[in-house]
């Protein structure tokens, strides 16, 4: 997926990272990207569909959010 123009979703989900500490560049645009694709795509959501439309793999979705969310 290209993001070619700042579409107000754009502004919206980096106001939301702003707030969270200790995110850095490389952190904030796969997350960025990773948001876009829960708000577009229709269906049922897992790692593979993301790896279908993204420009990581599926191993590196899983990584990234899965252990992040586990974390306690």
């Amino acid at each position: 997926m290209i993001i070619r123009e700042q579409k107000p979703y754009n502004t919206l989900i980096l106001n939301m990272m702003d707030k969270l500490p200790n995110i850095n560049k490389w952190r904030r645009m796969f997350l960025l990207e990773t948001f876009i694709y829960f708000l577009s795509i229709r269906g049922r959501m897992n790692f593979l569909q993301l790896a279908r439309y993204g420009k990581y793999k599926e191993q590196r979705y899983r990584q990234h959010l899965f252990n992040n969310t586990t974390k306690t």
